[in-house]
């Protein structure tokens, strides 16, 4: 039955695991995982088949799992996926998590991941149902692999494998019962008068139980349905209130799914799907922006009411000109050409992802623009499949002149500076930051490298709410966790309240290059930003989120924004004198390089850099030989602990009843480790003879066994027990002579998984624990004294 159990429990991990088959783009993945069950399952079906002890199969079973993927993992990634691992595993599987969403790639990382989850998951199944016997435990961890697509994807989980997982679970119940209840014997019939009224009461009794589990059956069922539906919407945990899922509509005005909720759907909930592709004329790869968001409540950002009106219809025609930047800078500012083409794919698009500020834009169907914000948006037509043209204009923004701007006093920017009452702490917070800043330009720019260059502040998809009555932006500022969203509100409400107009800006980032020279956009590059004015150049993006590895991959910070001149670098700004130093990677153009990376050894170092040395042959079989090592040590362990209780048994038997006593005690254990069969009611003299006659022993090997058992006799009954003083050596014999007798796998079994440990190993600590409570001298292992064993009753151990 152990082994039906071994391999219901391999087909549960199994099935399992094809539950995370959402989470992936392909099936490339299950490969690797399913044939680590398989060998795990071997693993255990061979230990089992020598009847090792249930606690040797749960130790070495992840030894001999961690060792195939510690030597064989390469190799069968590469069988499956024809890739392999370039570098440091972990590192690879860290940049994965933190570079893909759902559906994910079935990258050589990826697949040694989810092996290791595999092999994780099958020993953890086959522990809770052959070890401890508590099949039903195994439901929690199925369900939570249940539970990792439809946490991770809105649409995740596949109603074919829930019921394939549920076949499984109902079968390893069934077979647990199925032991449980074959263990107990046959069935012994009753014939008597009483029999029809038991039978009849006992089908009373089921009836009733039955009724009693429909009706909470029916009770659950009305609650999982009814119930949902008495609860309120669900509250979002987003910093500044994602519950409202529209603006409101006015007459004419246009509504929109709320952009900040459908950030956090792309960013956290949605797939990692494809959303457009463009080409641009533009060096620096703008942000494409959709949505502004204008009014602050205290909570939640929204988008102030557009409407349609058809002096603002995009025909082809320039659009109004940028609010607050300078008209000749304008008209002399480089025209850029973006040509966009958005995936079919993509629903509800009503707001086109342009550059900003937008000049003109070619596109088909009635889209109208926004004079003040030029946000280009439609009631009718959506951009999912459509390619269309925008012509921005890209000036060159001076952070010298920057610097010196003064605060704008233009009346119509003021709806720009409301706030609503703002927590004590943001204005300290606020006040200690800008302190030193004697100008908008300097506030601003302490305010960007508070939340991204400081380090106080760490990239979070998953933040901790705000608990109920507390500023969500002031728990922001004292947790200092969040995503793009919590940022960005941070700094347009801190910005206000340094009297610079802001606002938060919605859409996406620059994506990355591919080898054609197209930019690709996917829904992880979905974000938010802060847009702050300054006269003479209008609303200009700022930073505040962190960006590279560890947080918005994509995210980049304009030069001015970071204090560089027009077109500049990193690398000019610490070395004006161009003294030399390595331009680093744009925070842009990491994961190209992730993605992209040569293989080619020399192309990684390049001439003349610093390669580090290959590792010798000595090196390279270090790993394997310690994993080995190890696999060795835990299959002698077994053997060990038997022959460490073998010689404290005999190196504790001081006297002659004593010594009687463990050549006895040796030859139960000798018998069970053989294979052979030990009766605990047979009196020594009984056992001696239906060994001799089983095994067929040579004449010197029975005798040797009667001269055991007759010591024991003597120990047992005589009022002055003695002993032959070759004891030990007649325990010798017959141990060789079972061994001799035994087959060549029980012999195995005896050297690897000594059956007779378990129950020694018991009474070996059962007695070190009785050491402090026995006056006098502690008894050695297994000793008793002849008048507490009685007839036998010492011998009386569970039958192999």
């Amino acid at each position: 039955m152990k082994y039906a159990l071994t391999l219901a429990a391999a087909l549960a991990s199994a099935a399992g695991m094809l539950l995370l088959q959402p989470v992936f783009q392909d099936s490339r993945w299950l490969g690797p995982a399913l044939l680590v069950i398989a060998a795990a399952t071997a693993f255990n079906v061979i230990l089992r088949y020598f009847n090792a002890p249930e606690f040797v199969v749960v130790i070495v079973q992840p030894v001999g799992a961690g060792l195939l993927l510690y030597v064989g993992a390469e190799a069968c990634i590469f069988l499956f996926s024809g890739q392999s691992l370039s570098g440091d595993p972990l590192a690879e599987i860290g940049a994965d998590i933190a570079r893909y969403a759902p559906p994910v790639p079935t990258t050589p990382a990826m697949m040694l991941l989810t092996a290791c989850i595999a092999a994780g998951v099958a020993w953890l199944v086959d522990v809770l149902v052959v070890a401890v016997r508590s099949a039903v435990l195994t439901g929690l961890l199925l369900l939570a692999l249940y539970s990792a697509p439809l946490t991770l994807r809105q649409d995740g989980g596949s109603a074919a494998a829930f019921a394939l997982v549920a076949a499984a679970y109902l079968a390893l119940l069934l077979l647990e019962r199925w032991d449980t209840v074959t263990a107990w014997g046959r069935a012994v019939p009753v014939r008597s008068r009483r029999r029809a009224r038991a039978r009849a009461d006992a089908d009373a009794a089921r009836g009733s139980l039955a009724l009693s589990g429909l009706r909470l059956s029916a009770v659950a069922l009305a609650c999982a349905l009814l119930l949902p539906s008495c609860v309120p919407a669900l509250r979002g945990d987003g910093l500044f209130g994602l519950s409202q899922l529209s603006t409101p509509s006015v007459g004419g005005t246009v509504t929109t799914p709320h952009p900040l909720a459908s950030l956090r759907q792309n960013l956290i909930m949605g797939e990692n799907a494809p959303v457009l592709s463009y080409r641009t004329d533009d060096p620096d790869a703008p942000y494409l922006r959709m949505h502004v968001l204008d009014t602050f409540d205290g909570t939640d950002w929204t988008m102030s009411p557009v409407r349609t009106h058809g002096d603002f219809r995009v025909s082809g025609d320039p659009l109004p000109p940028p609010a607050g930047m300078d008209e000749e800078a304008a008209d002399e500012g480089e025209q850029v050409v973006t040509d966009v083409s958005v995936y079919a794919n993509v629903t509800r698009m009503g707001f086109l992802p342009l550059p900003y500020p937008p000049r003109g834009v070619e596109i088909e169907g009635e889209w109208y623009a926004d004079p003040e914000t030029l946000m280009v948006f439609s009631t009718e037509d959506t951009a999912g499949g459509l390619s269309y043209r925008s012509t921005s204009t890209r000036v060159d923004v001076d952070a010298a002149a920057l610097a010196a701007a003064a605060p704008t006093d233009d009346a119509g920017l003021d709806r720009y500076l409301e706030l609503p009452e703002v927590a004590p702490e943001v204005r300290e917070v606020t006040g200690s930051v800008t302190e030193a800043a004697d100008t908008p330009y300097e506030a601003a720019q302490a305010l960007q490298e508070y939340f991204a260059d400081s380090g106080l502040f760490s990239y979070d998809l998953r933040p901790d709410p705000a608990p109920a009555g507390v500023d969500p932006l002031a728990h922001f500022l004292t947790q200092r966790s969040g995503y793009c969203q919590h940022f960005a509100s941070a700094m347009a409400v801190m910005a206000r309240l340094s009297g610079i107009p802001a606002r938060v800006a919605v859409g996406y980032t620059a994506g990355s290059t591919s080898s054609s020279g197209m930019r690709l956009v996917t829904t992880r590059d979905a974000h938010a930003w802060p847009e702050l004015y300054f006269e003479g150049y209008g609303w200009l993006r700022f930073e505040p989120t962190p960006g590279g590895f560890g947080g918005q991959g994509t995210a980049s910070t304009p030069d001015y924004a970071a204090g560089l001149p027009s077109g500049g670098s990193p690398t000019d700004a610490a070395d004006p004198d161009g003294a030399g130093g390595a331009e680093p990677a744009l925070p842009d153009q990491e994961r190209q390089e992730a993605e992209e990376a040569p293989r080619d050894r020399e192309e990684l170092t390049g001439p003349g850099a610093a390669v580090e040395e290959e590792p010798t042959g000595w090196e390279l079989a270090a790993g394997p030989a310690a994993v080995g090592a190890a696999l060795l040590l835990a299959l002698a362990l077994p053997r060990t602990l038997r022959l460490w209780l073998r010689r404290r048994r005999w190196a504790s038997a001081a006297d002659d009843s004593a010594r009687a006593r463990a050549a006895w005690l040796e030859l139960r254990d000798d018998v069970l480790d053989h294979g052979a069969a030990w009766h605990p009611d047979d009196s020594p003299r009984t056992v001696a003879r239906r060994l001799a006659v089983e095994l067929r022993l040579p004449p010197p090997a029975a005798d040797a066994l009667r001269r055991v058992a007759l010591a024991e006799e003597t120990a047992r009954y005589a009022p002055a027990p003695s002993a032959p003083a070759g004891l030990r050596a007649d325990s010798t014999a017959v141990r060789r002579a079972l061994a001799e007798r035994a087959g060549r796998i029980d012999r195995l079994r005896a050297a690897l998984a000594p059956r007779s440990l378990p129950a020694a190993v018991g009474r070996a600590l059962r007695t070190l624990r009785e050491r402090g409570t026995r006056p006098g001298r502690p008894p050695s292992p297994d000793a008793e004294s002849p008048a507490a064993v009685g007839a036998g009753a010492a011998d009386r151990v569970p039958a192999p």
